[in-house]
């Protein structure tokens, strides 16, 4: 029960944020004089968020090859709880990733200069506990790897060991540069 409330702030903060940041965005700009002065359409073009999003399809199919290694192991292997523990770790970075991809579009997309800096506090926030717990979850992944003896789940938790490394590099670099916009 535990585990379901804290999968559903993953998704529910970062749906009720966009929601909220699209309201006050809309409210910023009434707010101004004009109608739309000096708005310009944000830059598309993110490293950042190409790499988030191709990151985000491995892990997908991380989940998806740890299930099929999984189902396809003896009942009462070990092999079969390691397969389990890691397609866990895939399917909750997953959802992790889609979260950050989702408030880095929001950020993106405000143009209000007070709306900007609340985001940014949050962003900091957020991004500060997803850190944490990637770091969990690569040393989870680390633990794991020496247990098995299958060879394809061990190359295939080291490659989502790597990706998870990327995707905390992404994700420092995204908090530095957080803080160095004013």
């Amino acid at each position: 029960m535990m585990a379901i409330r804290r999968f559903e702030g993953w998704i529910l903060r970062p749906v009720i944020f966009c929601a909220l940041s699209l309201l006050i965005e809309a409210d910023c700009n009434f707010a101004q004089t004009g109608l739309y002065p000096n708005r310009t359409e944000p830059n598309r073009t993110d490293p950042n968020l190409e790499l988030l999003d191709a990151k985000q399809k491995h892990l997908v199919v991380y989940a998806q090859d740890f299930l099929d290694f999984a189902e396809f192991s003896h009942s009462d292997s070990p092999e079969r709880e390691v397969a389990y523990k890691l397609n866990k770790v895939a399917a909750e970075n997953n959802d992790r990733v889609g979260a950050m991809i989702m408030l880095l579009e929001i950020y993106r997309t405000v143009q209000c200069k007070g709306d900007l800096v609340r985001i940014k506090r949050l962003l900091g926030l957020d991004f500060a506990k997803y850190s944490k717990n990637i770091d969990l979850d690569i040393e989870s992944v680390n633990l794991q790897v020496p247990s098995t003896k299958r060879p394809g789940v061990e190359a295939e938790a080291t490659r989502m060991r790597d990706d998870l490394n990327e995707i905390q590099s992404i994700l420092h670099s995204t908090i530095t540069s957080l803080h160095k916009i004013s």
